[in-house]
């Protein structure tokens, strides 16, 4: 796939190798090969009945770039990242993360994604290892797979040894961790 906006060429990782017998390198034309982006919304729109939350907003994300919403309170922020996560359905426009399109692909987009809510998202009641395997079962992944990466992420956040300690018994870094 090739993509030409503002005079600037991008091709996607996935599209066929370097051709030097382009047309535009035959007019001498310099071309400027960019990476898809990692997340992008293209016209993304949002509403509920007859309110707009989210008005055709564009924006592209860089595979390694961090990239935050700052704006008033009510203005969007949180719909649009339901949107891109694929919790809530775009009305118009297009969510894209690496290439696969949110709204037809949800599973595989989700699973490239990571998001650090304000709040944090421990459930009281549940121990460690079930709120793991719950968030797993929540963006579908498959058991063996939930399993296997339930027992790496305790380790990266260094609850090891926890995993039958309660959500509330934690504290508020671990529960953010």
């Amino acid at each position: 796939m090739v993509r030409i906006t503002s005079g600037t060429t991008s091709r996607s990782p996935a599209a066929s190798q370097s051709n030097d017998d382009t047309p535009a390198r035959r007019r001498g034309t310099s071309m400027t090969i960019t990476p898809e982006p990692m997340i992008e919304a293209r016209r993304l729109r949002r509403r509920f009945g007859d309110r707009v939350t989210v008005d055709s907003i564009n924006f592209a994300i860089a595979r390694g770039e961090i990239f935050g919403f700052l704006s008033p309170n009510g203005a969007g922020k949180s719909t649009t990242v339901r949107m891109v996560t694929g919790h809530v359905p775009a009305s118009e426009g297009t969510a894209m993360v690496a290439g696969y399109d949110v709204a037809k692909d949800p599973i595989a987009a989700r699973e490239l994604l990571s998001v650090v809510p304000e709040e944090a998202n421990v459930y009281a009641d549940l121990t460690v290892w079930r709120n793991v395997m719950l968030m797993g079962e929540l963006h579908a992944v498959g058991r063996r797979q939930r399993t296997e990466g339930g027992k790496e992420l305790l380790g990266l956040f260094g609850l090891v040894g926890r995993e039958k300690q309660k959500g509330r018994d934690l504290s508020k870094g671990l529960r953010c961790a």
